[in-house]
């Protein structure tokens, strides 16, 4: 058998057989699945439990079936929703919480080389001494 096995082998060529033309429509898939999923970063994954997170966000957005979360590495998470509008209604939220921590959020089409490592942030001061103030300030 094993004889048989190598003649077979050694009269098999690459060129007599038939070219074959791949379709791209696994990246066109990949890129359709995406549209509606949000990814996102724990700030303090010593503290906060992935598992529990992908448990408790879609609780917390009131999305109980409409979407699934994935944990994509010991901080990084991706959840998938079911329709444009569940995941922009979690968007204009924006700023989310879980284990008292801020948990970072947002969705690109095309993914920067700083993706995930700052969001912004609005501060209000409230009662600055006058002693503080500065022509600069407004």
């Amino acid at each position: 058998m094993s004889a048989a096995l190598d003649k077979a082998l050694r009269e098999m060529s690459i060129e007599e057989d038939r070219s074959i033309k791949l379709k791209t429509m696994p990246k066109i898939s990949a890129i359709e699945r995406n549209m509606c999923s949000l990814m996102g970063r724990l700030l303090k994954p010593e503290i906060q439990k992935m598992s529990e997170l992908i448990h408790d966000m879609p609780r917390m957005w009131h999305m109980y079936q409409r979407c699934r979360g994935y944990a994509l590495s010991k901080d990084r998470f991706q959840f998938t929703f079911d329709s444009e509008t569940d995941l922009k209604t979690v968007m204009d939220v924006r700023a989310w919480m879980f284990d008292d921590w801020s948990i970072v959020v947002e969705w690109v089409e095309n993914i920067p080389e700083n993706y995930l490592r700052c969001i912004p942030i609005w501060v209000r001061l409230h009662n600055i001494p006058i002693e503080c103030y500065d022509i600069d300030a407004h």
